[in-house]
């Protein structure tokens, strides 16, 4: 038997390594989980057009600055795709390097896409609307060179950044504010490049930030989601040259959100595009064979 001394250390002892086992769990899967999403430094939602600040990103902005301005210079793409990290995969990068989630995406846009158009993609991991709206501002909008087609697909952080400042209170709070801010996108392309359609594309559905129940939808973004798509909707019901296309229920064949097509829940992996590309090929073929005479002689498929 233990004399009332040694039990005490012992329990002392049992509760410090219970509490280092949970502290060690809980911060292992916290940063984890804050590396896959993004979600754990969160200034909110960005309100006007801003650029960003961290060092990878200025160096990868110049990058696209680059790529326009030699591009737009000669004869341009017929095909843009403009967005964020869900974007930005089809370039098989994440904030401009290589990523593990990345891997057979560019095989993906090349069999849908690259193949077939001379296509770009100036898409920004973690962009919201509003760096958006800085990037076209500031040298990423095509102004020579315009293409036939573009492809928007923005507004997901937005919801994001604001789910950091109230939850689902703060989604439905700021959700107003992001779908003004990704229409204010789509009238500035429309106003300095009227001759190219437009596929607003809607935000995709995207799971919880809570750990354990990441993978269940409808998530607490689900209602932010509504009301960014419902206005993007609208808005292409009122141009001719918008066309709205969501493609969010074919990353929910069950409707449910699945690991194996978004295994983060908010960014599809290869499967995930695949079944994203053909849910957004036939529209795009549809638009440039309609735009198809009405293309400058340097645009044609390769």
């Amino acid at each position: 038997m233990l004399s009332p001394r040694e039990r005490a250390w012992w329990w002392f002892w049992r509760s410090s390594w219970t509490i280092l086992v949970v502290t060690w769990f809980c911060v292992t899967h916290t940063q984890q989980f804050c590396r896959r999403t993004r979600l754990c430094a969160c200034p909110g939602p960005v309100l006007v057009p801003s650029p960003r600040p961290e060092p990878w990103c200025i160096a990868y902005n110049q990058k696209l600055f680059k790529e326009v301005a030699r591009a737009d210079a000669g004869k341009g793409f017929e095909l843009l795709f403009y967005g964020d990290s869900i974007t930005e995969t089809w370039r098989g990068t994440d904030m401009g390097r290589p990523c593990s989630r990345c891997e057979g995406v560019p095989e993906v846009f090349g069999k849908y896409f690259g193949s077939k158009y001379k296509a770009e993609v100036l898409a920004v991991g973690g962009d919201q609307a509003a760096h958006l709206m800085w990037r076209l501002q500031n040298g990423q909008l095509y102004t020579h060179s315009q293409p036939r087609l573009s492809v928007v697909m923005i507004g997901t952080n937005d919801l994001g950044a604001a789910s950091c400042l109230g939850g689902a209170a703060g989604i439905k709070k700021s959700a107003k504010g992001a779908a003004e801010r990704t229409l204010a996108v789509l009238q500035f392309f429309r106003v300095n490049n009227p001759g190219a359609h437009i596929i607003a594309l809607a935000v995709l559905p995207r799971g919880w930030t809570d750990a354990w129940h990441v993978y269940d939808w409808p998530s607490m973004y689900k209602g932010g989601i509504d009301v960014v798509n419902r206005a993007l909707k609208d808005f292409a019901a009122q141009d001719d040259a918008v066309t709205y296309l969501d493609c969010g229920p074919a990353l929910l064949p069950d409707g449910k959100i699945h690991p194996e097509l978004m295994p983060d829940a908010l960014h599809p992996n290869a499967d995930g595009m695949e079944l994203f590309a053909q849910c957004l090929s036939p529209v795009v073929d549809s638009l440039m064979e309609d735009s198809a005479h009405n293309a400058p002689h340097f645009w044609g498929r390769r």
